[in-house]
C-alpha cells in the first residue's frame, strides 16, 4: 500500500511539474477585473437611481395625505360640522350667517372661495380646490468612480540599498534563499517581471496580481507601475518566503 501511494505520489508530483502557465494570463486576470469593476458600477447607479425614485413617492405620499382640518357644512337653520370623519349637527337659532375658524364657508351673496376639502353653501356643492401639487422629480447625476491606486507599505524600503533597473521591464528573480534584487527603485512607465529559479512552485502575489509560477516560469505584468500604484514601497508576497520578498521602491 506504501509503495502504491509512493508511486501515485511521484505521478502527480510529475504532472504538476510539466506544467507552465499559459503566456496571457496576465491579461485575462485583466480582463476579469476590469469586467466586475464594470458590473459593480451598473449596480451602484442602479441602487442610486431607485433609492431616489423611492425617496421622491415617500415625499408624494407625506405631502398628499389629507390634513386634519376642521369642514363646516350650512344647510338652512342646520350645520354639519366634520372632524376626523366624525359629523356633529348643530341648529342654529339666528339669523345671522354662521361664522367659522378654518375652511368652513358662510351664507354670501358672493361664491365663497375655499383653499380646503369641499364646502357648500346654501345646498350648492362646489368643485373641490384640490390637494398640493406634487414635488417635481429630482434630478440624478451619476460620476464615474476614480481608478483606486494601490497605497504603499511603507516610505522607504527595508533593504539597505535598492537596485535601479534601465529596461521598461523590471526582473525580479526567486531564489531558494533571498530574491534578487531585494529592492529595486522604479518609475511609473515600468513594469513588473517575476522569474521563478528556486526549483519548486511558488505563489507570487503583488497589488491586484496573484499566480503560482512552476520552477523556471517567469511571468510578466506588462502594465505599468504608474497605472495601480502610489508612490512608495510595495512589497511583493511570495510564499517561499513566507508572505514576504522584494520590494518595488516606486518614485514619485
Amino acid at each position: 500500500m506504501d509503495d502504491l501511494e509512493a508511486r501515485l505520489r511521484a505521478a502527480v508530483r510529475q504532472q504538476a511539474d510539466s506544467l507552465t502557465p499559459n503566456a496571457d494570463l496576465p491579461e485575462r486576470i485583466h480582463a476579469r477585473v476590469a469586467q466586475r469593476r464594470r458590473r459593480q458600477r451598473v449596480m451602484a447607479g442602479a441602487l442610486a437611481t431607485a433609492a431616489v425614485v423611492l425617496v421622491a413617492f415617500g415625499l408624494v405620499a407625506v405631502i398628499a395625505r389629507p390634513s386634519d382640518r376642521e369642514t363646516v357644512e350650512v344647510r338652512g337653520d342646520e350645520a354639519t360640522t366634520t372632524v376626523h370623519g366624525t359629523e356633529r349637527r348643530t341648529t342654529s337659532t339666528a339669523e345671522t350667517p354662521t361664522s367659522t375658524t378654518g375652511p368652513a364657508t358662510t351664507e354670501a351673496e358672493t361664491p365663497p372661495t375655499t383653499t380646503g376639502p369641499t364646502t357648500t353653501t346654501g345646498g350648492d356643492e362646489e368643485e373641490p380646490s384640490g390637494g398640493p401639487e406634487p414635488p417635481e422629480p429630482q434630478e440624478t447625476t451619476t460620476t464615474e468612480p476614480l481608478t483606486i491606486l494601490a497605497a504603499p507599505d511603507s516610505e522607504t524600503p527595508a533593504a539597505g540599498t535598492c537596485a535601479t533597473p534601465t529596461g521598461a521591464a523590471v526582473e525580479i528573480v526567486i531564489h531558494p534563499d533571498i530574491p534578487a534584487p531585494r529592492c529595486a527603485r522604479v518609475t511609473a512607465d515600468q513594469h513588473l517581471q517575476v522569474r521563478n529559479a528556486s526549483g519548486q512552485t511558488v505563489t507570487v502575489s503583488f497589488a491586484n496580481f496573484s499566480a503560482e509560477l512552476a520552477p523556471g516560469a517567469t511571468q510578466a505584468h506588462t502594465r505599468p507601475f504608474g497605472e495601480y500604484l502610489q508612490p512608495g514601497v510595495h512589497r511583493v508576497s511570495v510564499s517561499l518566503y513566507g508572505d514576504s520578498g522584494p520590494e518595488i521602491w516606486l518614485q514619485p
